[in-house]
C-alpha cells in the first residue's frame, strides 16, 4: 500500500546538529536584519553621532554574514565565525561608551561571546565526526 500524496520516502533525514545549526543561523540572521532597518532608519535621523551608526550598520552586516556561515556548518566556516565575531566584539567595545553602557553590554557583546563559544563547540564536534 503507498501513501497517495505522501512525501515521506522523498523526505531525507538530518542530523540533530545539523538542523540546530541552521535553526539557529538562520533565526538570528533574520532576527539581525531587523536590527539592522532599524540602524539604517536611526542613519537618517539627524543627530551628532552619524558616525556611530555607520559603524553599528558594520557591526550588523559582519554578523548577518557570520550567521549565513554558521548555516554551512564546516570547521571552514566556524572558524570564519570565529574571527567575524571577534571582530565584532572588538568594535563593540570601541563604541562602548557612546552606545548606552550595560544595556548595549549586555545584547550586543554577550551575544558575539556566545556565538564564538558555540563555534568552538562545534569545530570540536565536527573534528570528531571527521
Amino acid at each position: 500500500m503507498t501513501n497517495a500524496g505522501s512525501y515521506e520516502d522523498e523526505v531525507k533525514p538530518v542530523r540533530g546538529d545539523l538542523f540546530l545549526d541552521k535553526l539557529f543561523g538562520w533565526l538570528s540572521l533574520v532576527l539581525a536584519l531587523v536590527v539592522l532597518g532599524t540602524a539604517i532608519a536611526r542613519l537618517f535621523k539627524p543627530d551628532d553621532l552619524q558616525w556611530l551608526e555607520s559603524v553599528r550598520i558594520v557591526l550588523i552586516v559582519l554578523g548577518i554574514a557570520g550567521c549565513w556561515l554558521a548555516t554551512l556548518s564546516t570547521v571552514k566556516a566556524f572558524r570564519t565565525v570565529i574571527a567575524l565575531y571577534f571582530i565584532r566584539t572588538v568594535g563593540a567595545f570601541a563604541i562602548y561608551p557612546w552606545v548606552g553602557g550595560p544595556r548595549y553590554f549586555g545584547s550586543e557583546i554577550l551575544f558575539d561571546l556566545v556565538v564564538i563559544g558555540y563555534a568552538l563547540i562545534r569545530i570540536k564536534a565536527l573534528k570528531k565526526a571527521l
